[in-house]
This record gives C-alpha cells, structure tokens and sequence, in this order.
C-alpha cells in the first residue's frame, strides 16, 4: 500500500516529517511512504532516504489527490494543542495522529525518538575540523522567533568568538568561518555532520539547525543553546531553550564558555 503525505512549509517542517516517515519505512516496508515538499527543498530532503527503498520524494505540485497534510498546524492542531509550547511531547502526540490516519502505528514513542539518525549524517563533510562552537545564525522563515534580528547575532558572534573557533551557518562581516563558503556549501546534513565536532551550538531554531539534533551527539555536546519563541525545544541532553541572544549570552557565561 503507498502512503501519501505532503508539506507545503519550510525545510525545517519537512525534516521532522520525513524523520518520521524514515521511521515508519522501517518499521512498515510491505508499504510505500511518498512524500512531496516544495522542489528547492528536495535535494536537502533526498539525503533522508539514500537506505529506504520504500520511502519516497516527490515535487509538492504532483501530490495526489488522498495526500494528508502533515504541516503541524493543518487545519489548527498546533495552535488548539495542549502541548503546542513542549516541542517533543507534541511532535510524539502529533505523529501518533498521522500514523492513525494510515491505520498504522507510529514507532515514535519518546521525544528522544525525534533525534534525527539517517546514515548520511555520518558521512564526512568538507569541513569537519574540531570547532568549539557552531553557531546556527541563519534567519528563520517560519515566524518561529520573532525576536531575530542580524546584528545581535553577529555581535552574539563576536563575543563567542573571542575565546572559542566558532564556525557560523550564515555570512557574517566577523573574521570566523561560514559553512555557506565550504565549496560547495554545506547542506543541512552536513552541518549535522559538523555538529559532531564540536563542543558547543548556540543556534536558532531554523532548517540548519534540526539535523544537530541527532543521536550521535549527545554526549560529545556539552551545551546546545536554541533560540525560539514560545516552544521549548526538549529532545536531547544538555539543552536549554531561551528566547533572546541576551539571555544565549547569559548562560554562556554562566557556563564559562565566554
């Protein structure tokens, strides 16, 4: 039986979409999972699915007519939720009502289920030099952290900067690395794969930044600050959710990372 679903939002949106769906090829591989997401997105997506011959990508437009809309808000599930402000404990709620809606069960049973763990993380990445601290600084597009703004991150930046190697997602006028400048830029993966050597993330809760949320770090991260707005982010150890770069500052220095 083929499975169709859909996402008409972001990259971030459809990364925890297609983890789940990786789940449920696993679990169910009599059945085929087909999922379409918006065509710039796709070549991020496809390194989800390298090992999963029954899990599928395709354009948004050629969705079929019986796709379930799996965006966390269709129809206002996330803004009615009880649990809409405690991301794991949501998520887990959220794709239990997707698998019910296949007539299937979700494998994903606790918020460290979330934790992405897709092969190619594991591969190596064009830069994967030991950094003290990568900073995910790349602007959300899904209104997730209203309280964004360039030049805090930036001079978040230069204070990490100045006792850490820091390594940035996005371009800075500061004279620390970007992973945009790799050549060619690292994707979504491969940031994951960074995460792996480095010590601290400070990030925004943006595309790039849910592949370090995998299981092969948590151990080697000593602290992962998340800028978000209203949801507290609560999938792996050592994570701690705040919603301005002063109080991301605060805890570094609380911490002695500055």
């Amino acid at each position: 039986m083929n499975f169709n679903t859909h996402c008409g939002l972001r990259l971030g949106d459809n990364l925890a979409h297609v983890h789940f769906a990786r789940k449920m090829a696993a679990k169910y591989p009599e059945h085929v999972f087909t999922h379409a997401a918006h065509l710039a997105y796709l070549n991020q997506l496809l390194e989800l699915t390298w090992d999963l011959p029954n899990l599928r990508l395709i354009p948004f437009e050629y969705r079929s007519a019986d796709s379930i809309d799996v965006w966390k808000n269709a129809g206002g599930y996330w803004e009615n939720h009880k649990l809409k402000y405690n991301y794991g404990r949501f998520y887990i709620e959220f794709f239990e009502m997707i698998a019910a809606k296949m007539g299937l069960e979700s494998p994903l049973k606790r918020p460290p289920d979330l934790l992405f763990d897709y092969p190619a993380i594991k591969k190596p990445a064009n830069i994967c030099e030991p950094f003290d601290c990568l900073v995910v600084n790349s602007a959300p597009q899904s209104n997730q952290w209203l309280a964004y703004n360039e030049k805090e991150m930036e001079s978040m930046v230069e204070v990490l900067a100045r006792k850490n190697s820091v390594i940035t997602t996005a371009k800075t006028s500061l004279r620390v690395p970007c992973t945009g400048d790799c050549k060619p830029p690292l994707s979504v993966t491969a940031i994951g794969t960074l995460s792996l050597y480095c010590k601290y993330i400070v990030m925004v809760a943006t595309g790039p930044s849910w592949p370090t949320f995998n299981v092969w770090n948590t151990e080697s991260i000593k602290r992962r600050i998340i800028l978000n707005g209203t949801e507290d982010v609560n999938i792996a150890p050592n994570t701690v959710t705040v919603r301005t770069c002063g109080e991301a500052l605060k805890m570094c220095e609380m911490e002695g990372i500055i």
